[in-house]
């Protein structure tokens, strides 16, 4: 994160409050290279239910692909005739859909 920072500042006109602050609920939280976060305070910039009402329908379509990814793993037809790089392929995409999943539902509780 540090080697990204003077960039960031330059692009946004950002300044840096710190690391590792804690916030309120009214920020835009997105995870960049090496689990850190770039965490923006947003005040009276968004409209929360429309921003709300955008999670809530991204949160459906990460179930979606949840579902689809345990069906597939939870086949012992695909399991046993796949090849093993399709296999762990489908369990990274559920592990990263997961993650997602619980993020985009923090972002919720947060609001």
């Amino acid at each position: 994160m540090n080697q990204c920072l003077p960039y960031i500042k330059k692009l946004c006109n950002a300044v840096c409050q710190g690391y590792n602050l804690e916030t309120g609920g009214e920020v835009a939280n997105i995870t960049i290279k090496g689990g850190n976060s770039l965490l923006v305070e947003l005040g009276d910039y968004i409209d929360k239910d429309a921003e709300k009402e955008k999670l809530l329908t991204q949160l459906k379509k990460l179930e979606g692909e949840i579902k689809r990814c345990q069906n597939m793993l939870s086949n012992e037809k695909f399991t046993s005739k796949a090849p093993k790089e399709k296999v762990e392929l489908e369990k990274n995409k559920l592990a990263d859909y997961q993650s997602k999943y619980d993020a985009v539902k923090e972002k919720i509780e947060l609001m």
